[in-house]
């Protein structure tokens, strides 16, 4: 048997492989996990404060807004492989903020209709 370590998103993992066989994919896995991880952290830091803005000016006050952005960046985070490579991820975070805002006044619509 063989054991491998390696954190993956603040969380030390260790995984043992049968003999014989390679912990090549795994390491390579925790390498793109801390890879997509910085890239995330670097969308966040860099854009968090736009894409609040954004939210703030569609919504009615600052919890629905800040809702609107948690999802947001949930959904960036799920989908970091589709962030444009090579220019402003801007765009792509405003398409996603707008479907979160928009899927929040669905659900806020719908609960007012049932009550």
């Amino acid at each position: 048997m063989l054991r491998v370590s390696g954190t993956l998103i603040g969380t030390t993992v260790t995984r043992t492989c049968a003999k014989g066989s390679s912990a090549t994919g795994y390491l390579r896995d925790v390498a793109n996990a801390s890879e997509r991880e910085e890239q995330f952290r670097q969308l966040f830091q860099a854009e968090y404060r736009h894409i609040l803005a954004y939210a703030l000016r569609r919504t009615s006050n600052l919890a629905e807004a800040q809702d609107a952005v948690a999802e947001s960046f949930t959904v960036a985070w799920r989908r970091i492989e589709d962030a444009p490579a090579g220019q402003s991820p801007r765009p792509w975070l405003y398409g996603i903020a707008r479907r979160a805002v928009a899927n929040q006044r669905r659900t806020q619509r719908r609960f007012l209709a049932v009550a």
